[in-house]
């Protein structure tokens, strides 16, 4: 069998059906776990590569699909993963996670609009995000409250005390520019 033959440069996706070039679908890593642990499942691309056999576009909208339809899952191993990368505790299970949730309301105490839930890339800011009050102290009942991705994007990971610096920094700077 020829080099050519063995290797394949458009594939049709099991998904959408259409084929596609074979840069569209995901490499696949050896597998971690179960009796197949180290080998490969998926088909050989041009360059020797083992891929998915449904495309990218094709993953990526099941993805958001079920996401959509319960996004505690993802959201749980989420926080989860950022715990761990933070080095802070992570004491939620996914049933409080839900409840945490449920007991927000509908609006952004911060900026009291109301969220948008199921939101997408044009409106995140208006989705309800989950936010450490003091981010030392980690994923806890305790220390987590809901509220807009724009002010959990704003806070990040600052104190009280280093927003209320930036606040004061930039009243006084704008005060002084329109002064000029």
């Amino acid at each position: 069998m020829s080099r050519q033959a063995k290797y394949i440069e458009i594939k049709n996706c099991n998904k959408c059906k259409q084929n596609i070039n074979f840069r569209k679908f995901r490499k696949v890593n050896p597998l971690r776990k179960g009796p197949n642990k180290g080998k490969k499942v998926g088909w050989t691309d041009i360059n020797g590569k083992t891929r998915f056999s449904i495309c990218k576009t094709c993953e990526n909208t099941g993805f958001m699909n079920r996401y959509r339809k319960n996004p505690y899952h993802q959201l749980f191993h989420n926080f989860k993963k950022r715990a761990s990368f933070a080095k802070v505790p992570f004491e939620l299970s996914k049933e409080n996670l839900i409840k945490i949730f449920d007991n927000g309301g509908d609006t952004c105490p911060v900026f009291g609009f109301k969220y948008i839930k199921g939101a997408d890339k044009n409106n995140r800011d208006y989705a309800p995000s989950l936010d450490r009050i003091d981010p030392k102290k980690g994923y806890t009942k305790e220390n987590t409250i809901v509220v807009s991705m724009l002010a959990n994007r704003i806070k990040t990971d600052a104190t009280i005390d280093q927003i209320g610096k930036v606040y004061q920094f930039y009243k006084i700077l704008l005060k002084r520019n329109l002064n000029l």
